[in-house]
């Protein structure tokens, strides 16, 4: 049960980043190089154009009208000693608390001595809900 609390805290913190454009704590949560799989391709990116790419992101979220930003765990499996797996489920919502959209992401964590950091994600299911809305990701 501590590393499931654990866990949810590290995503309680690096939403509540996002939430606020503070692209310096994203990016502590990650380890780098950082793997982002999706559909259409995969991508390795050290830190610096990682931080480039979240600058980009956290700008399309607010230009899609982004207001407030809720992320929850799911669920987490602990797959072996200091790695773990936790699918998280995000909803933006517009300033009236409205929905702008969806989704479930999948991410492959390690524990670090500073605590639990992000190695991999799954974007599939953003990168659906974003096309179901008729929006490319990102641009």
């Amino acid at each position: 049960m501590g590393i499931d609390r654990d866990i949810a805290d590290f995503f309680r913190t690096y939403v509540d980043a996002f939430a606020r454009d503070d692209i310096d704590a994203v990016c502590r949560a990650w380890l780098f190089p950082a793997l982002i799989m999706a559909p259409a391709g995969n991508a390795v990116r050290e830190e610096a154009p990682f931080r480039d790419n979240g600058v980009k992101l956290m700008a399309f979220y607010r230009a899609q009208g982004m207001a407030s930003v809720e992320g929850r765990v799911l669920e987490t499996e602990i797959l072996f000693p200091g790695a773990a797996k936790a699918r998280v489920a995000y909803r933006l919502a517009d300033s009236s608390g409205a929905e702008i959209v969806s989704w479930q992401h999948v991410y492959l964590l390690r524990l670090t001595p500073a605590g639990w950091r992000t190695a991999v994600s799954i974007a599939d299911g953003e990168t659906a809900a974003w096309t179901a809305r008729g929006v490319s990701l990102g641009g």
